[in-house]
């Protein structure tokens, strides 16, 4: 990866993901507030699920569904990583945000979010620190998004 990361929280918070699903609930109408990359709504729409990314401006999100995510199951899990062992990159990244400035990954955690569907991650699990290697794997995905062509 030819890029600098710069983290905007403390490497040493705990965070894992115990599959509650509150992430993939909303606090907006009709979308779930993280954004898909081109190559991300190409292979969705391969699977046959047309109709489940919104456009706002030029940004491209999941659709909601009664303030859910529209790949949402009844079981609190994502339907996409478990009929195709795969999901968005900043699904996978919940709850860290990603932007991309010149060569920099400015990495930060959303907290405003988080709090408010009640993601009840943190405090358990490894640092961020710890699974440093993994996020860099995301972010490499993601640098492939943006000048490869990963499809």
């Amino acid at each position: 990866m030819r890029h600098q990361i710069v983290l905007g929280f403390d490497p040493n918070i705990r965070f894992e993901c115990v599959k509650c699903g509150s992430c993939c609930r909303t606090v907006f109408e009709d979308v779930i507030p993280l954004q898909l990359y081109p190559q991300e709504v190409s292979r969705i729409r391969r699977m046959g699920y047309r109709d489940s990314v919104a456009y706002i401006g030029q940004v491209h999100y999941l659709k909601a569904v009664d303030s859910h995510c529209i790949f949402l199951t009844d079981d609190g899990l994502c339907m996409l990583r478990l009929k195709y062992g795969w999901s968005p990159v900043n699904c996978r990244l919940f709850p860290i945000t990603v932007k991309l400035i010149n060569d920099t990954f400015i990495l930060d955690m959303n907290w405003n979010y988080s709090s408010k569907v009640g993601c009840r991650g943190f405090g358990s699990g490894p640092t961020i620190a710890e699974r440093f290697k993994d996020i860099e794997r995301l972010l490499s995905e993601i640098d492939e998004y943006i000048h490869g062509n990963i499809y």
